[in-house]
């Protein structure tokens, strides 16, 4: 009986049988916008709205969806607050605004001088695009943050393309 167990067990085990091959799975194909051109393909946020850049950078964010909406959506518009006194700053940090003043140097990077003299820090997207502003009025369009080393504008872009 052990025998007869042991010789059905063992010829299920050496079936010639193979297993049907599995069908053929096509990767998926790229879909590209219409009109997108060959930098947009090989930089897929080259061609992502303000917006979409914005809340893909923000979701990791422990706020509703709704909050970081409303927030991207007035980061990404032109109507934000413009700040050219330290006055203009009150109850602003945490949100995207306009600073005008005159762009300078300074250790680390570059500093704008507000109207009234006081002085924001910059932390640029692109500094070398301030590079050649440095002693102008500019305007740029950023994060604005007050922390205890001080007023900081961060993620700052120009504001309406007087940077050159």
């Amino acid at each position: 009986m052990r025998t007869l167990v042991l010789v059905v067990v063992l010829a299920g085990c050496s079936s010639s049988i193979k297993p049907a091959p599995s069908p053929a799975i096509n990767p998926p194909t790229e879909v590209t916008p219409e009109g997108a051109n060959e930098q947009d393909r090989a930089d897929p946020s080259a061609g992502q709205s303000c917006l979409d850049a914005c809340m893909e950078r923000n979701m990791a964010r422990a706020e509703a969806a709704e909050t970081i909406e409303a927030d991207c959506a007035r980061e990404c518009s032109d109507d934000l607050p413009i700040a050219e006194r330290a006055a203009d700053l009150a109850l602003q940090s945490g949100r995207m605004l306009i600073i005008n003043g005159r762009l300078e140097r300074a250790s680390g990077g570059f500093v704008v001088h507000l109207a009234d003299g006081h002085e924001v820090s910059i932390k640029a997207k692109n500094p070398l695009q301030l590079e050649s502003n440095v002693g102008e009025e500019v305007h740029l369009k950023g994060r604005y943050e007050e922390t205890e080393g001080g007023r900081i504008l961060s993620q700052a872009t120009t504001a309406d393309g007087h940077i050159r």
